[in-house]
């Protein structure tokens, strides 16, 4: 997958009606079209999208030949904050949510994954073992980890506990298995982030003594929420032979000139102009408008070709 950083007109520059945000509950008219989502622009976002490892920059366009699945994931976030996160396809002037629930991966899922995380396919095969027979079989794990007097058992190859292999290998298949969702053809999509500052309230000495003796329920306030969007474009890669042909080629030929310029001790020899890494050389090769040498260059049939 290749991404350009580039900057197209995007579904909000529309004039009215602006169409609508259709979500996962409810349907809601754009009263904004140049800000159908009402964007905070203070605070400055902390949020990062990225589509398999690649940042996309908002209005970017990517090229993407497979367009089936895609890694999704927001990076960044604010402190203190709890957010949520909604895909948004523009379909025809409206915002269409895109439901980005993985699905379950399978245990040919995990084999995949372990076979490109493992450096051997029986380091992939023995902890698969301790995934499917234990962890989603018996559930007896610690067979696997600890030995007949409970001391860990050491992995021959990293000198680490199987222990700490296996959930390492699990927690880094589960992040990345859990975050594959369908991205839906080609359009132009766009990430909505909602994020919510968390707000502490100071609670007097009396409003405290009156809650011990009237329990009383309090929901935390939180202000904003404060929007963030990333838009961005997918484009079916191109078939066919490119329009742009690159041939492999050599320096040239070598060039020449009977002249005393660029001669610091005087007189006039057949200097080599090019190939040479010297400014005044490099002058001397200058054409005018023609393409026609302003000097007399010339090069030679015996030796004239640069290596």
């Amino acid at each position: 997958m290749t991404l350009f950083s580039s900057h197209l007109p995007t579904a909000s520059a529309q004039e009215p009606p602006c169409g609508s945000i259709i979500g996962p509950e409810e349907t809601v008219e754009i009263t904004d079209c140049s800000n159908p989502f009402d964007v905070t622009s203070e605070p400055i976002s902390p949020y990062v999208l990225k589509i398999n490892g690649e940042v996309v920059e908002d209005g970017g366009f990517i090229y993407q030949s497979e367009l089936s699945v895609g890694n999704i994931f927001v990076e960044g976030e604010a402190l203190l904050t709890t957010n949520s996160k909604k895909l948004y396809k523009y379909e025809d002037g409206d915002y269409v949510y895109i439901d980005q629930e993985a699905e379950t991966p399978t245990q040919a899922d995990y084999q995949a994954f372990a076979d490109t995380y493992f450096p051997t396919q029986a380091e992939s095969d023995f902890y698969m073992t301790i995934w499917y027979e234990a962890e989603k079989g018996s559930g007896d794990t610690d067979q696997y980890f600890y030995d007949e007097e409970w001391n860990d058992i050491i992995d021959e190859e990293t000198g680490d506990t199987v222990n700490n292999r296996y959930y390492g290998f699990l927690w880094t298949a589960d992040s990345y298995l859990y975050s594959l969702v369908p991205i839906l053809g080609e359009g132009t999509y766009t990430m909505v982030i909602e994020d919510f500052l968390l707000q502490f309230s100071q609670r007097t000495f009396i409003d405290r003594v009156k809650d011990f003796l009237i329990p009383t329920a309090y929901a935390q306030a939180y202000p904003g929420p404060y929007v963030y969007t990333i838009t961005f474009t997918i484009v079916e890669a191109p078939v066919g032979a490119s329009s742009v042909l690159f041939l492999p080629g050599i320096m040239g030929s070598r060039l020449f000139e009977e002249s005393g310029e660029c001669n610091l001790f005087g007189g006039v020899d057949k200097v080599e102009r090019w190939f040479s890494s010297f400014d005044c050389d490099m002058e001397r090769l200058m054409m005018n408008e023609n393409g026609e040498s302003i000097n007399s260059i010339f090069t030679e049939v015996e030796g004239g070709v640069i290596e």
